[in-house]
């Protein structure tokens, strides 16, 4: 079932990607694509929605796989960072920039995947790369229910949107209000009643205000 490679140190892995796929119930695209095969020209690609590790060719960039398959298509690396390969009408396999939504990691979220509205940014949410608008003031009133949509709005700056005499406007967030580890971290210092005294941290899933010297607590 498994092999020694040479990767630096001489380490243990599977013999191929249908043997770890068979093995191993919480996969990666780490752990999968990094696996090495005997054949040259052959290499794992991790699945993200069938959570699946598959063998395929090594191609070197999109226009060289003529097939119409999506998967093969899109697992495809570009040797471009900020762009990745999209089998455009079905029938041809091309380089585009990707989108928020289709970054896999925090990394390519961050720096690389673009916004399709440029009022708008790529934010990681702890396990998902979406778009948001950049602030509250970036939304423009576009239909009557102006105020519920900017009260809804998500921004990733540490603030929360309000509708104030026909207005967007942004105000800091509570500790509560913050809805993963990196927006609690974010407010650390803003999202509190008391900043000399106190800082938001993350806790048991949530973020809360906590004492920063043991002296202050009563």
């Amino acid at each position: 079932m498994k092999k020694c490679v040479l990767k630096g140190n001489c380490i243990e892995q599977y013999k191929d990607c249908q043997i770890y796929d068979e093995n191993e119930k919480e996969k990666s695209r780490e752990n999968c694509e990094s696996l090495i095969l005997d054949e040259e020209n052959k290499k794992c690609i991790y699945i993200k929605k069938e959570n699946k590790c598959l063998e395929d060719n090594i191609y070197y960039d999109c226009n060289e796989y003529k097939g119409t398959d999506k998967r093969i298509c899109e697992n495809i690396l570009s040797p471009k960072r900020n762009s990745h390969c999209v089998l455009d009408k079905d029938s041809e396999c091309e380089e585009r920039e990707f989108y928020c939504s289709e970054a896999y990691d925090k990394y390519d979220c961050l720096i690389y995947a673009k916004p399709t509205d440029k009022t708008k940014k790529c934010v990681w949410d702890g396990s998902n790369c979406k778009e948001q608008y950049k602030g509250c003031e970036d939304f423009v009133k576009k239909r009557f229910d102006s105020q519920t949509t900017c009260d809804a709005l998500e921004v990733y700056n540490g603030k929360k949107c309000v509708y104030e005499s026909t207005k967007c406007i942004s105000i800091d967030k509570t500790c509560a209000q913050a809805k993963s580890e990196e927006e609690c971290q974010l407010i650390e210092k803003t999202g509190v009643s008391d900043p000399e005294r106190k800082y938001c941290e993350w806790d048991s899933g949530k973020c809360v205000e906590n004492y920063k010297y043991c002296s202050d607590y009563r």
